[in-house]
């Protein structure tokens, strides 16, 4: 999440959303050219930046938004 506070006990990753929506999601992912973020999700939230979809994984090219520049290499 964008300030960080959604995740399990530790750290690890939650799915916030029921199956449906996220086969839809990864659906919709897998159609596009590129996944678009910010750099403070790819910071923050350390994203699985592909579509997942069908017991496939594909990776997508990705487009990050850093306007602060505050991403490092």
């Amino acid at each position: 999440s964008l300030d960080g506070k959604i995740a399990g006990p530790k750290g690890e990753r939650v799915q916030l959303s029921n199956e449906l929506c996220a086969d839809f999601t990864h659906d919709k992912r897998a159609k596009t050219d590129v996944i678009l973020t910010t750099g403070r999700t790819i910071s923050l939230d350390n994203p699985k930046m592909n579509a997942r979809f069908l017991d496939l994984t594909i990776a997508k090219p990705i487009a990050i938004l850093d306007r602060q520049l505050n991403l490092k290499g």
